[in-house]
């Protein structure tokens, strides 16, 4: 027979980087060999705890209940108290309850995030509740697709003044590089029955919503506007085009050593190519995982880390603005 998998990486509580944070682990080990094991628990109890390779501050508590842990079908349910994850100048923090699971079928793969009840109360005190909710992630290899599916019964929020229901009837899918859908549709369901049914459009650009205001089944309005200006909370109907940033990018790197041979610098330039569908002005900005990066047009330079004599591998992010809302697109490199 065999044992049932384990979580090896649970076998003990991690450490805080900074000086004052704390993490405590409480393990239900009923097998005895230290780690969690399916069908056991550990709860983990943070304060002021940062990681090294995390960019936030944890406090709270969080408990794991891992309830399926094979190759093809992971199950885990964390159970939130009070836990707060500090970024900068936001937080987050969660109370209440969320499974994930995660299915492995090749060519398909999925995640889904699901519970009873999950409050996200944020710095600004806007609160979200979230009442038996359902996010679905599907990845299909063989036709590069990614499907977006969410619903629940009941989604209160301070920021829109009161609840909503929510139902996807067609997951969103997205295809290869597209940033958007070009598939898929969902209502969301207000007061009096009120509704808007969000469908997006098959050039992957723009989405239409179709406007139920009194609630009688009937399209009082459609509007259309891009997924960008959607995302942007644009004023409805917007239509700007984002700019699209080309997958063809130059870089090259200058090195310079000492008098003995050895690298003590590195320089590399970087340049993307953009263009804009309204013929709107474009504006450039650009950041650095490490080290620093200057420009405010389509090359950037950027000035390396050496670590243990080497050029330090990183990631540089371009921002392309059309200076109009829902305009600004992004674009990740990651260089050697």
């Amino acid at each position: 027979m065999t044992p049932a998998p384990t979580v090896r990486a649970l076998a003990a509580a991690p450490t805080c980087s900074n000086e004052g944070g704390t993490v405590n682990l409480n393990l239900s080990d009923t097998n005895g060999d230290s780690y969690l094991s399916q069908g056991e628990s550990a709860t983990y109890e943070f304060q002021n705890c940062e990681f090294r390779w995390w960019l936030g501050i944890l406090s709270g508590k969080v408990t794991l209940q891992a309830v399926a842990l094979s190759d093809a079908n992971r199950e885990i349910q964390y159970t939130f108290s009070s836990f707060t994850v500090k970024e900068e100048d936001n937080s987050t923090t969660l109370d209440g309850d969320l499974t994930l699971v995660s299915k492995a079928q090749p060519p398909y793969y999925e995640d889904t995030m699901k519970g009873g009840s999950l409050v996200g109360k944020e710095a600004d005190d806007a609160i979200t509740t979230l009442s038996n909710y359902v996010a679905t992630y599907i990845e299909r290899d063989d036709e590069d697709s990614i499907s977006d599916a969410f619903d629940a019964d009941k989604m209160d929020s301070t920021a829109l003044g009161g609840s909503v229901g929510v139902k996807t009837s067609e997951p969103f899918k997205t295809i290869g590089e597209n940033d958007y859908a070009s598939s898929g549709n969902m209502t969301i369901t207000g007061a009096n029955s009120s509704s808007v049914k969000v469908t997006a459009e098959s050039d992957g650009v723009h989405v239409n919503l179709a406007v139920d205001a009194n609630g009688d089944g009937a399209v009082d309005q459609n509007f259309r506007m891009t997924w960008s200006a959607l995302e942007e909370d644009c004023p409805i109907g917007t239509e700007n085009s984002p700019p699209v940033i080309s997958d063809t990018t130059q870089s090259s790197t200058n090195y310079s050593y000492d008098d003995l041979g050895r690298l003590i610098g590195a320089t590399t330039t970087i340049t993307i190519s953009a263009s804009d569908a309204d013929n709107n002005p474009l504006t450039f900005s650009w950041s650095a995982s490490n080290g620093s990066i200057s420009g405010n047009t389509a090359t950037a330079t950027w000035q390396r880390v050496i670590s243990v004599g080497q050029v330090a591998s990183g990631v540089v992010t371009a921002t392309v603005s059309d200076g109009q809302c829902g305009g600004t697109s992004t674009k990740e490199l990651f260089l050697q």
